[in-house]
């Protein structure tokens, strides 16, 4: 219940940062990057709240989809490619759809906590669990790219 209810938490807070980025559009494309991760989310969600078998995944489960990681490999490595080498550790913030997004990749370290937590005692698809890792970096990435297309500079953490 953790683990799928965490990722439905997710998936809303995505749903918030598109809204957001409606009233004050990026260059970056949120839309096309983050509905297909929307759709995902939802299909990782049904196979957290079914229980089954090893190798046994019931036929009324979607198919997730097995290039999805790479496909955000792909993005966080075009998205990187025009922003400034992180050389710091940055403070959350900066636009409003940018905190949403850096709210929305904390959530999804703490769903992948949870769905790392279920796969101890219950089969997890392991690319679930890899999708989730690669989606909070990317989701990261996503935040620095939003503040760029803004002309909003990264925040450097500065030790106290």
């Amino acid at each position: 219940l953790q683990a799928y209810g965490t990722v439905d938490e997710l998936n809303s807070h995505i749903g918030y940062a598109l809204a957001l980025e409606q009233e004050n559009p990026s260059d970056v494309g949120l839309g096309m990057l983050l509905i297909p991760v929307q759709n995902e989310l939802f299909i990782i969600g049904s196979h957290l709240a079914t229980p089954y078998a090893e190798n046994a995944v019931p036929d009324s489960l979607p198919h997730f989809p097995a290039d999805a990681v790479n496909r955000l490999e792909r993005q966080i490595d075009i998205l990187t490619a025009q922003l400034s080498e992180l050389k710091n550790f940055i403070l959350p913030g900066g636009t409003p759809v940018a905190a949403q997004l850096h709210i929305c990749r904390t959530v999804c370290r703490r769903a992948e906590r949870h769905v790392v937590e279920l796969s101890q005692t219950d089969v997890v698809l392991p690319n679930i669990i890899t999708y989730l890792n690669r989606l909070s970096d990317f989701l990261f990435t996503l935040t620095r790219s939003v503040n760029h297309s803004h002309g909003v500079s990264d925040t450097p953490w500065k030790k106290v």
